[in-house]
């Protein structure tokens, strides 16, 4: 059996950066509002 870093290489072949270079690349938002738009389980709509 795989282990799970043999996996992500076969589904994710070309990620080469970290999760240290993504936080750097994309620092936490001071003021901002974040709004998810979704449907819900019973098939209505949500903001």
């Amino acid at each position: 059996m795989a282990d799970w870093k043999d996996l992500a290489d076969l589904m994710f072949p070309d990620v080469d950066q970290t999760i240290a270079d993504l936080e750097k690349k994309y620092p936490p938002r001071t003021n901002a509002t974040c709004s998810r738009f979704a449907p819900s389980p019973t098939g209505f709509m949500h903001i």
